[in-house]
């Protein structure tokens, strides 16, 4: 239906493609087990409507911004919105991808639980905002790469298929990935 299409450009600048996800959770298995775990992600958009910037979801308490590459170049991260300033006006049609950089702290989110050596997120239809910087909307489905590093102990799940798991020493890289767009 075109006249939705119309809806979401007017609501939103761009369609997110894909996350790829790159996350350190190897402490969040070790005691004490603490929610804090390092993280990047590469966003890869297509522009709606011409934009120099976009803004994303990334809950203050929970994420700290620590930089931004690849197309982005600077950021502000206020009142739960990571708005990132690109390297030029990107015109409708184009495609760009962001770099971002950051941290989750040790807080109970409601969102990204660890107890016991048992980790796991919970954010349905809206809350991985508060796990990474996400256009958090359902109906903004994305395809997604995920590589986590853990304890070789560990067994990790998501969605998608298992592409790889790689083993060294005492830790093992997952790469889940989902090549059918899925919600956030």
């Amino acid at each position: 239906d075109p006249a939705l299409n119309v809806t979401a450009d007017i609501r939103h600048s761009f369609d997110v493609i894909d996350y790829k996800l790159n996350l350190d959770l190897f402490n969040c298995f070790i005691s004490p087990y603490p929610k804090s775990f390092t993280g990047s992600v590469i966003v890869t958009f297509q522009v709606d409507s011409t934009l120099n910037s976009i803004k994303l979801n990334a809950v203050n308490s929970s994420l700290v911004i620590d930089s931004v590459r690849l197309a982005g170049v600077s950021f502000s991260h206020l009142s739960n919105i990571l708005t990132i300033n690109l390297n030029r006006t990107y015109n409708v049609g184009e495609t760009a991808q962001v770099k971002i950089y950051y941290k989750h702290n040790n807080v109970s989110d409601g969102a990204f639980y660890v107890s016991n050596g048992f980790l796991f997120t919970d954010c349905e239809p809206e809350g991985a905002r508060k796990w990474f910087p996400i256009w958090d909307n359902p109906s903004d489905k994305a395809t997604l790469d995920l590589t986590a590093r853990v304890p070789s102990t560990v067994k990790l799940g998501s969605n998608g298929y298992l592409a790889d798991s790689t083993k060294i020493v005492d830790t093992i890289y997952y790469n889940w990935i989902s090549n059918d767009p899925i919600a956030t």
